[in-house]
């Protein structure tokens, strides 16, 4: 028995070792360790939760290899008064970007001041990069990219996050009746292979801006990312209930797709709802065995139903 319990414990370990990655042997080869930092974090927060006051939370941002502790912290305590002082506190010491990204961790928002609080001193910081380098620069991108992603969230408290984040992206590209232009400035500069990586984190934000010029970039990009993560999010945008203009120009920048990737369109079909009346479907669309309708109808829809000319 004892034999048995051996062998299956050779067994787990070998498997986590070498087939899932999740631990590696010490230097000594008699103890292992966690190979993924994520996972040594996450349990180090767990332990945190524990024992640590927010205090002593607030001392991990004085290291660097122990900050991502400090967010795995915020999203696993329900305290929303401590997870208020964590945040403030960070802004306090002139840590914004840490604000942002343990609010962006957290369960539940904090209060709407300390939300609007971190997204003023983000576009400040976004204000004072742009006198020097436009994109690329690494004191642009990370305030760009947590404001971006707390404007995203749908709950009332983040309102001033999402006005900051469309004020963002204004001055990025200028404003006024230079706008378009500058639309289409920061489309060529976000298409660059260099920030396809920012592009990717703004395109959310870019959706739900309130300028229609915006959503249309946002399409755009997705389009020339040409990626299967950018060609499944264009599919999705077509779903029923989005925005009618967003959903016009993501089926116009599929039809341009079907002779180029046809195949594999068809088969992110499943990405949208079961159509309601299939019988109805097969009369205007006889074309099945070809391209699904699930697919091409809600392109024609989603054009139709915008006013905007057809593809």
């Amino acid at each position: 028995m004892l034999q048995k319990a051996e062998d299956s414990l050779a067994v787990l370990v070998t498997e986590l070792v070498d087939t899932n990655g999740v631990i590696k042997p010490c230097k000594d080869g008699t103890a292992y360790t966690f190979a993924h930092r994520t996972i040594q974090e996450y349990l180090a927060a767990r332990e945190a939760e524990r024992t640590y006051t927010p205090e002593r939370i607030l001392t991990l941002s004085d290291h660097d290899h122990l900050i991502e502790v400090a967010y795995f912290y915020c999203g696993l305590i329900k305290n929303i008064p401590q997870l208020d002082q964590i945040a403030a506190a960070f802004i306090d010491r002139g840590k914004v970007i840490e604000a942002g990204r343990c609010v962006l961790n957290m369960p539940e928002p904090p209060d709407a001041g300390l939300i609007g609080r971190i997204s003023d001193a983000l576009l400040a910081r976004i204000r004072a990069a742009l006198q020097g380098d436009r994109m690329g620069n690494q004191a642009l991108d990370a305030p760009l990219e947590v404001l971006s992603s707390l404007a995203q969230r749908d709950h009332p408290a983040f309102a001033r996050a999402k006005a900051a984040f469309n004020e963002a992206i204004d001055r990025l590209a200028g404003s006024g009746e230079g706008a378009e232009a500058g639309a289409s400035a920061l489309e060529s500069v976000l298409s660059a292979a260099a920030n396809t990586t920012l592009a990717r984190k703004l395109i959310p934000g870019l959706l739900r801006h309130d300028a229609p010029h915006w959503r249309r970039v946002a399409v755009s990009l997705l389009r020339d990312m040409d990626s299967d993560e950018s060609l499944d999010e264009l599919v999705r945008l077509l779903r029923p209930g989005g925005d009618p203009m967003v959903r016009a120009e993501a089926a116009k920048a599929l039809a341009k797709l079907l002779k180029s990737r046809g195949e594999e369109l068809s088969k992110r079909a499943v990405l949208l709802p079961k159509r309601v009346a299939p019988k109805v479907d097969r009369k205007i669309w006889p074309f099945e065995q070809h391209f699904p309708g699930r697919l091409v109808l809600p392109m024609a829809e989603a054009v139709d139903s915008s006013g905007i000319p057809s593809f």
